[in-house]
């Protein structure tokens, strides 16, 4: 018997009710059935209308495929490694469902708004994942630590331990490397699963890459370069021209999806209303942020913990934001909820490459500007880089060589392993030619007092403005 879930990209996924029970009673847990209600791209939606897709249908997309790459692994029916507690022996069975209990768990920490949250709360969510997998009282530990009593899972020896290698995968700690790459890597499950699901949920062609032809040509192999560890290598013959189409589809997605321009302004603003009401709480002054539910209360107030984080979800503070749209005693919080819920987002106004935005002379005009209006510029004038997004991509942004970014190795004929960008003149010269962007946006309630002032220059403001 097969659990089946119907899937815009894969058609069909099918879990088997026997052998992957613990994947379906974890996918039932209230943990993973929050992650319906957050949306995998954030904000996005305020520039692609049908980017609502959320991080449960990509989770169990990532845990689907994690099992499709482990199919294609030359992997004896025994496999031994040591930790920190001893030596340990599982099956490929065991090691299969251990590594798909990874990819649909890897994203059960993130918090309301993804990564527009993580900045405000100075936490990232794979943190936040480790805690709640290992938290005794989680829904999620439990089914792990209960479930090894079921008669159809006897094959799984080693479910108490579970908790803490999953926690290691996600660490990039667990002893089996390659394991860790499947999930976290510059070629794993993750990456494949979101920048198809993205693309296709945006409407968008630029993630055209053959996933089929990937998942023929993977496999394990040693890396002599690496201590002679084992990883995951690509027939270097066959796969070199879809890893160059991968690497151009992330790329392309980078540039026109999660980079763009409207979207990092929504996530400016949802910033800014998050800002300003931790601002509001450590001024002591809650009673004008309006009716607030006390799980958010403690959550920006810094009292964090399991219980009152993932009871946060993107529903429910959209609905904070529309009753301080309209509650609240403080003027520059309304205006923001109201900016956000009406999509009056931030206005580009500057943009630069590799290069400061404004010189020292602009920039004390504009600050001499907030002072004259009695504004508080922090909220109306905000600028942003390619540094701050989360989705920064080492491969491709920032770093220069393979040695400090990760690798994706293809193995030859005669067995030799060679690096992609070291191999490929396309990425090699890809990686060489991306420029970094710097960014300012300004409120849209003064944009034309900055206009009159000649702080910024219209042919800039008006160029490109396409949703």
């Amino acid at each position: 018997m097969e659990k089946v879930f119907r899937d815009p990209i894969y058609g069909l996924i099918s879990f088997d009710k026997e052998e992957d029970l613990l994947l379906l009673k974890l996918i039932d847990t209230y943990e993973f059935q929050r992650l319906r209600r957050i949306r995998q791209l954030g904000v996005s939606w305020f520039t692609y209308p049908t980017a609502v897709h959320t991080r449960f249908s990509h989770s169990i997309g990532a845990a689907y495929l994690a099992g499709k790459v482990f199919d294609r692994l030359s992997l004896d029916d025994k496999i031994q490694f040591e930790d920190d507690d001893g030596n340990y022996v599982l099956s490929r069975r065991e090691l299969k469902l251990l590594l798909q209990t990874t990819a649909l768990l890897h994203d059960i920490g993130h918090g309301p708004f993804s990564h527009a949250f993580e900045s405000i709360i100075n936490q990232k969510h794979e943190e936040w994942s480790k805690k709640i997998i290992q938290d005794k009282d989680s829904n999620i530990n439990k089914v792990i630590l209960v479930v090894k009593d079921e008669n159809t899972l006897s094959y799984i020896k080693n479910i108490e331990k579970f908790p803490q290698w999953i926690s290691d995968i996600l660490s990039g700690i667990f002893p089996l490397r390659y394991i860790t790459e499947i999930i976290s890597s510059q070629l794993d499950v993750d990456r494949f699963d979101y920048l198809l699901r993205d693309a296709y949920m945006c409407g968008v062609d630029y993630a055209k890459f053959d996933l089929n032809w990937i998942l023929n040509n993977i496999d394990i192999g040693t890396i002599t370069h690496e201590e002679g560890r084992k990883g995951i290598v690509v027939n270097a013959e066959k796969g070199i021209y879809f890893l160059e189409s991968f690497i151009i589809s992330r790329y392309h997605m980078y540039e026109q999806v999660y980079f763009h321009k409207t979207t990092r302004a929504a996530e400016k603003v949802i910033q800014s209303i998050f800002k300003r009401i931790q601002e509001l709480i450590k001024k002591n002054e809650v009673e004008k942020i309006g009716q607030i539910d006390k799980n958010v209360l403690d959550v920006f107030s810094g009292n964090i913990n399991i219980k009152n984080y993932i009871k946060l979800d993107d529903f429910m503070l959209i609905s904070c934001i529309n009753k301080w749209s309209d509650e609240s005693k403080d003027n520059l919080l309304k205006h923001l909820c109201n900016n956000f819920l009406n999509r009056k987002l931030y206005k580009l106004v500057a943009e630069a490459e590799n290069m400061q935005i404004a010189s020292s002379e602009q920039n004390d005009r504009i600050y001499e500007f907030f002072c004259d209006v009695n504004l508080k510029k922090e909220y109306y004038y905000v600028e942003d880089d390619y540094k701050s997004v989360a989705y920064k991509d080492d491969y491709l942004f920032g770093e220069k060589s393979s040695e400090d970014s990760g690798h994706i190795w293809l193995r030859t004929k005669q067995g030799k392993l060679v690096e992609l960008a070291e191999t490929s003149d396309i990425i090699k010269a890809l990686r060489n030619n991306v420029k970094r962007k710097y960014r300012s946006y300004c409120d849209r309630s003064i944009v034309e007092e900055f206009l009159s002032k000649k702080l910024i220059r219209e042919d800039v403001l008006y160029a490109g403005n396409v949703y």
